[in-house]
């Protein structure tokens, strides 16, 4: 077993490089943009349970959680740039050790399944609520594209994701100003409204900040071998952290638009299994109407896709026999169980999956702080 394996730091000569290539670095922020996305916040159900369901300190919400989610990133990114680690497996080992590290990947294997079925879930929604057919076609559809994305590889998937994820967002941020520039007197009765609706908001949890923590910890298992795959890929440690800040920022200021543009119509979203089409709907022509709900589809698609990846890389690297295997599998087995109702499957498996992220937030803080304090006694 090499030494990477065992979880030990093996420099690969990138992190002493501070070169900074915008090009590459705009890459890799439109892959985590596009990563980030997904169902939830494309269609608007993911901001609606974890920040608007709390009012106006949402907004506050939601830039505590995507800081949570950049120091993610930069966490793994950075142990990616140090040791050249590309999947979970060594690197909850290098954080956790073998025995916990083995337990997470064994959690990990299953969250991103269960988080793949609720993303295909609600692309199937999508379908149904805007074009009035049948949900499985839409599934079917998503199933299909993730299956030829995560067969033809990473790097394939990196260069999709680049030019996908900045015009999802910037798409998303129109429709939020969109609708809320309809109805901005909504947002100052937004709270009133939601204390007494019926039935009401589902919630992430009983407390904004818990909300946002929780969310910013159930990205750790997607980004084991997501962002460390990144972070190997870049020539240099700034360029990674430039690229996850830039996404951090522009994820945080998106989110607050769409928070802004569910409060300001919270009569119309509240019960809406995806808000954001209810909006498109309400505000929009019916041409552009249809534009944005494709735009939808493909925004839960940038994130199933690097999810189901993720799973493939337990199984086998990029292109091999076992990779190719579990990909078609996993595929199949998403498409079946995401006939579930898709609200309650994101209220269900989004909060679990950040408490059970608890013990392994506290060995990435442990292991970064303890190579910090390595660094200064060397004097590096």
């Amino acid at each position: 077993m090499t030494e990477i394996a065992k979880g030990e730091a093996q420099p690969i000569g990138l992190q002493a490089d501070d070169r900074i290539d915008m090009k590459r670095v705009l890459k890799t922020t439109g892959a985590i943009i596009g990563f980030m996305i997904g169902a939830g916040f494309s269609t608007g159900q993911e901001t609606l349970q974890y920040y608007t369901s709390e009012g106006w300190v949402g907004i506050a919400g939601a830039f505590v959680a995507y800081a949570c989610v950049f120091l993610i990133f930069y966490s793994f990114m950075v142990t990616g740039v140090r040791t050249g680690m590309c999947h979970s497996k060594d690197i909850f080992r290098y954080y956790c050790g073998k025995r916990i590290g083995a337990f997470y990947e064994m959690a990990t294997v299953c969250l991103l399944f269960l988080v793949s079925v609720t993303m295909v879930s609600g692309a199937g929604t999508v379908f149904g609520q805007y074009f009035g057919i049948s949900e499985a076609i839409g599934r079917g559809i998503m199933c299909l594209l993730i299956m030829v994305s995560v067969l033809a590889g990473l790097r394939k998937l990196l260069d999709v994701l680049g030019f996908l994820g900045p015009l999802i967002i910037t798409c998303l941020a129109l429709i939020a100003i969109v609708s809320l520039a309809g109805n901005p007197g909504g947002v100052a009765h937004a709270p009133e409204f939601i204390e007494s609706c019926d039935p009401p908001i589902l919630k992430a949890s009983g407390f904004w900040l818990l909300s946002a923590v929780l969310y910013g910890m159930s990205n750790v298992y997607p980004l084991t071998s997501y962002a460390s795959a990144l972070g190997a890929r870049s020539s240099s440690k700034k360029e990674a952290v430039f690229g996850a800040g830039l996404a951090a920022i522009a994820l945080a200021v998106g989110a607050s638009l769409v928070i802004l543009s569910q409060l300001a119509n919270i009569e119309l979203v509240y019960d809406q299994a995806v808000p954001t089409l209810a909006l498109v709907q309400h505000y929009m022509p019916a041409a552009a109407a249809a534009v944005f709900a494709i735009v939808l589809f493909f925004g839960i698609y940038t994130t199933v896709t690097p999810s189901v990846w993720a799973f493939a890389q337990h199984f086998g690297d990029d292109h091999s026999r076992r990779y190719a295997l579990s990909t078609v599998l996993a595929v199949i087995g998403i498409f079946i169980v995401s006939f579930l109702p898709y609200e309650q499957l994101l209220n269900a498996i989004y909060p679990f999956s950040g408490y059970l992220a608890y013990f392994m937030i506290g060995a990435m803080i442990v292991k970064h702080a303890r190579l910090f304090l390595e660094k200064r006694r060397n004097g590096e």
